[in-house]
């Protein structure tokens, strides 16, 4: 079983289930974006994140895409794009800006409801956790997506999330890291439950590693009620931190002295 330990040598795992700094909203393409009901499912939606399916107990934010680009350590691919470019298979575009490559199995998909009907999008919400972009995974054998890093890095975070479910079925996201040496690191692993009330998903997987580094992931998402069923899932702002890392993993470390943390990659208050 992954563990939280908060000295060196050790891998912490956090879950986040809102992508948003405080202040921070999402990117806005001018078109008029529905209002969904608040968090929960209830209310007048104060935190603005148009999403009822959010776990708000907070370790670590990321802003929304347009501001974590601009806040390092972290870079943040977020799959945006002309719109000629939905459907495209994503490998290794981000490999010369970002130092970054996707495995196989992963495309560009639109995400802005139904306003684009000549776009046929396996995109099932009706916005991204950002932008008017998200990267769909999908593989026949059920093998995890795997992405690659040309410098290792400390810290990855990436917003995910199945393209649909049953109400209430149970789901866990979970990231495996690789040392250089394709050692396995201890893995996130972040349970949540899926609704049909989702608007714009903001469940975030992440893994800080205190004293490792990573040169690849694997991410994959299952199904706790239906182990046999084969998931299709979306990626968006996938964050990582390569530079900067003992001032960031300082930060990092006095956070877990706080009690906000539990095992297995999970954030509580």
């Amino acid at each position: 079983m992954s563990k939280a330990v908060y000295g060196i040598g050790a891998v912490l795992m956090v879950s986040v289930g809102l992508a948003m700094a405080v202040g921070a909203h999402p990117v806005d393409d001018g078109s008029e974006v529905p209002q969904a009901s608040g968090e929960n499912g209830y209310g007048p939606d104060p935190d603005r994140d148009d999403n009822p399916a959010t776990n708000t107990r907070l370790m670590a934010r990321i802003g929304a895409a347009a501001e974590a680009t601009l806040q390092p350590p972290y870079r943040t691919i977020t799959f945006e794009a002309p719109l000629s470019r939905h459907g495209e298979a994503v490998g290794k575009q981000y490999a010369k800006e970002f130092g970054v490559t996707f495995g196989p199995g992963l495309t560009r998909q639109l995400c802005v409801g139904q306003r684009y009907f000549q776009y046929d999008s396996a995109c099932t919400y009706r916005r991204a956790p950002s932008g008017r972009f998200a990267a769909l995974y999908r593989d026949d054998w059920g093998r995890p997506l795997k992405i690659r890093f040309a410098a290792p890095v400390c810290a990855l975070v990436l917003a995910i999330y199945p393209t649909g479910g049953e109400e209430g079925e149970k789901f866990e996201a979970i990231i495996q890291p690789y040392g250089p040496d394709e050692e396995k690191l201890d893995k996130a692993v972040a349970p949540f439950t899926w609704t049909s009330e989702t608007f714009r998903w903001r469940l975030m997987v992440g893994v800080y590693l205190l004293d490792r580094r990573a040169t690849r992931i694997e991410a994959s998402v299952v199904s706790k009620d239906n182990t046999e069923k084969n998931v299709r899932f979306l990626i968006d702002d996938v964050a990582f931190v390569k530079e900067g890392c003992d001032e960031f993993l300082a930060e990092i470390r006095n956070a877990a002295g706080a009690p906000s943390i539990v095992l297995n990659g999970l954030v509580s208050d």
